[in-house]
């Protein structure tokens, strides 16, 4: 079995067309028709749809746009987020564990998928405790999803992670390692690209659709010319392969 997902992270669409200095709409729309001709299985739009603080037009521009792709998807919050407002436009595959945030999990054969709400800045103690509930599977291949890296990707007196970092990230990281089978995790929420592992889990992190941050110690700066997304494939014998697809 081979499942290819298109992992798409911060698209920051705006009520207006550009924000910050570019088309954040047009710029989706290119990755869209990109994961399209892949011949995606599965889009995942790691959060921060919106620019600012949600808004029921993005929500229902993005879904118009999503259903056109006719491939199965799923919209994750980020802290830019309305949960509820997401909630009035969107659907998922499976019931939701909670009315005020949106997690859950999908299985596809020997494929479990996590999904989780960290567009708090935090993994909620209800969310934990669920997670720790999931740790036997007989699924061969686990990925967990979420908004917010789930441990430093920089120094901890770094701006953003100072700023940025997810609150409760060392008691979830504990958690999630725990998960019988988890091969990889990934996230987005920096506007940067990149790979780590720990523990014996692989991290990856996905870029932004609309740009990306220029991370240095002391400040975040912008690189607004480079755009794009993460593609992900699963292969028989639990082998996972990722690259970023740059526009």
């Amino acid at each position: 079995m081979t499942f290819r997902i298109a992992q798409i992270s911060d698209t920051h669409i705006s009520e207006e067309d550009m924000y910050q200095g570019v088309n954040s709409r047009k710029r989706l729309l290119e990755v869209f028709d990109i994961v399209k001709n892949k011949g995606a299985d599965l889009v995942v739009l790691s959060g921060d749809l919106a620019a600012k603080a949600g808004g029921l037009e993005i929500y229902r521009w993005m879904k118009e746009h999503l259903d056109k792709l006719g491939i199965p998807y799923i919209v994750m919050p980020g802290n830019h987020d309305r949960v509820d407002e997401m909630r009035k436009v969107f659907s998922w595959p499976v019931e939701l564990m909670d009315e005020s945030e949106i997690f859950f999990k999908l299985e596809f054969h020997n494929l479990v998928l996590f999904f989780l709400d960290s567009s708090s800045g935090s993994i909620s103690q209800k969310q934990l405790e669920w997670l720790k509930e999931q740790n036997s599977t007989s699924a061969q291949t686990v990925l967990l999803f979420i908004h917010h890296p789930p441990t430093l990707l920089f120094s901890e007196y770094s701006r953003i992670e100072q700023k940025y970092g997810l609150a409760n990230r060392v008691e979830f990281f504990e958690v999630a390692t725990n998960i019988s089978h988890l091969k990889a995790i990934f996230c987005g929420h920096y506007h940067i690209a990149k790979e780590i592992e720990i523990e014996g889990k692989a991290i990856y992190v996905c870029p932004s659709s609309m740009l990306q941050a220029d991370v240095k110690e002391n400040e975040i700066g912008t690189l607004p010319e480079l755009y794009g997304f993460r593609w992900i494939v699963v292969q028989d014998q639990n082998r996972i392969e990722s690259e970023v697809i740059w526009i």
